[in-house]
């Protein structure tokens, strides 16, 4: 699941790695994203595992009011560092530095964590996951790009999902 709508999406600010707190209204939202989970998955959480940043861990807070499981933050999760561009508007990115869509962004230029680097560490993280979690039914709360490599993982092409949206492991394994 995709973490709750921040001021930042709103503004369409590249977050990266900062602790951006989601809006209030993204409460109720997610709170509807649980309600359908669950009526379209119907198999009981038995974890959910979420980033360490703030909007990803009070999507989660949210989700855990409504499934009352155990909450963990993993790093591995954390969405996609984009260096001395986070901040910046869509608008600014082409303007001054012509990048018609950070996602595409794939070198280490301007402080960004390049993308093999990022696969990488998400894949670490789902192999980590897979290991330690086997038997459990896990929601992951997380970003949008993270849920874009575990696509790519699994040779899916997800682009970016909407804020609260979700993707289920059947979706990415058929």
């Amino acid at each position: 699941m995709r973490h709750g709508q921040t001021g930042w999406n709103v503004a369409r600010r590249i977050q990266g790695i900062q602790d951006v707190p989601i809006l209030p209204a993204s409460v109720s939202q997610l709170e509807q994203k649980c309600r359908q989970l669950q009526k379209e998955y119907p198999f009981p959480f038995s974890l959910i595992v979420t980033s360490p940043l703030l909007r990803a861990r009070q999507s989660a807070e949210v989700c855990n009011r409504f499934f009352q499981v155990p909450c963990r933050m993993d790093a591995s999760f954390q969405e996609r560092s984009f260096g001395r561009l986070e901040g910046k508007t869509v608008e600014e990115l082409k303007a001054e530095y012509g990048i018609d869509d950070i996602e595409q962004w794939h070198s280490d230029e301007y402080a960004v964590e390049a993308w093999n680097a990022f696969l990488d560490r998400v894949e670490r993280g789902m192999h980590l996951l897979e290991r330690d979690c086997r038997n459990e039914t896990v929601l992951l709360v997380t970003h949008g790009s993270v849920v874009k490599a575990i696509g790519a993982l699994y040779g899916k092409d997800l682009g970016i999902i909407e804020n609260g949206g979700f993707v289920t492991s059947e979706q990415l394994l058929w």
